[in-house]
């Protein structure tokens, strides 16, 4: 009997063990077949629905409140979703639903959370929905407005503000970035415009904007760049601005690259009184690939002997009708005159 006795009470004890187990560890499986059957609404902060603003930002609000209640369920596993709006339209469960937009969505077992996505130095209401695993809900007190703090703060480029220079040509390369934060704009909202010269004069986004040749227009979200249309063997600057939303700007480190050399042969054509170049390989089919270098303007007489400055790209003939000497930038248009007198039919 004794022993029988014994037997009974570790029953007992296991029995006890597995309904503790039943309900704070197989209770989502009892759920599934009783509760959700007849659902019972949750009470948003235990019958005090009150919000309270913890923190205001310039894209965000921090909100605390009291936990929700549900008969026959543990509060932990009550989700939160938070809502805004810009106007007074959130202030029961059926107008939140309706009219809010969505800053934190369904989170099981919180207390405190964030409304992200909001607009800087903009007034706004709140309100926060508690939902059971059956999917009823009630919700909190509105409250608001609260304006958000200005956005002042400039977007930080990524990886350190270095910028890759890839895939020279001898007409441009690609400019690469990491890219930026911000800590109202997100990633999607950053826009990125890229700027070159040909001096050392774009190193800050104001320079940029003064001195550089902007590549198109601002565009979100993208970390790469293609300068094109510039010179063969040529330096340049190339630099990338990143703007959020409130138009706050932030430059990269500024770079340089040179770009591929073309080879060319040069002549002169005395008659026509100019100067035209070639790529080096050129064919019989390809004579749209010949350049006047030096027209005739006027400025020259009759173009003899060159020579060309591969270093400082400059480009030297001699003038045999005017008996000169005459220079001009490869890529420019000003002709100057070397020497004016003591030559006799240079060639």
């Amino acid at each position: 009997m004794a022993k029988r006795n014994a037997w009974r009470a570790v029953l007992l004890v296991a029995v006890a063990i597995a309904l503790v187990a039943c309900d704070a560890v197989l209770l989502p499986a009892v759920i599934d077949k009783t509760y959700m059957e007849n659902p019972i609404q949750p009470v948003a902060g235990d019958g005090e629905k009150t919000l309270n603003e913890v923190d205001v930002r310039a894209g965000s609000v921090t909100l605390s409140w009291t936990a929700a209640t549900n008969e026959r369920l543990p509060s932990s596993l009550l989700s939160y979703r938070i809502v805004f709006s810009t106007s007074d339209n959130i202030t029961s469960l059926e107008y939140a639903e309706k009219n809010g937009t969505v800053g934190m969505d369904w989170t099981m077992n919180v207390t405190t959370g964030d409304a992200i996505g909001l607009e800087a130095d903009t007034s706004y209401y709140f309100n926060v929905i508690v939902q059971n695993p059956a999917g009823v809900k009630d919700a909190y007190t509105m409250v608001g407005p609260f304006t958000t703090d200005a956005d002042t703060t400039i977007p930080a480029p990524g990886g350190g503000g270095f910028l890759t220079i890839s895939d020279i040509a001898v007409d441009g390369f690609t400019a690469s970035w990491t890219e930026a934060t911000d800590d109202v704009s997100s990633g999607p909202m950053l826009e990125y415009l890229v700027y070159w010269s040909e001096q050392d004069n774009i190193s800050t986004w104001q320079d940029a904007e003064a001195n550089g040749t902007a590549v198109g227009a601002y565009t979100p979200a993208i970390t790469s760049g293609d300068v094109t249309g510039l010179t063969d063997f040529q330096e340049y600057w190339v630099n990338v601005v990143v703007r959020d939303e409130a138009g706050n700007r932030a430059n990269y480190q500024m770079n340089s690259e040179r770009t591929e050399k073309i080879s060319r042969f040069y002549w002169t054509e005395a008659l026509q009184r100019r100067i035209r170049r070639a790529p080096v390989g050129i064919g019989p089919g390809d004579s749209g690939l010949v350049e006047i270098v030096v027209a005739d303007t006027g400025a020259t007489s009759s173009p003899w002997a060159i020579d060309i400055d591969t270093v400082n790209r400059v480009i030297y003939w001699t003038d045999t009708g005017d008996g000169l000497i005459r220079s001009r930038a490869i890529d420019g248009t000003t002709i100057n005159t070397i020497i004016l007198s003591d030559v006799v039919m240079p060639c």
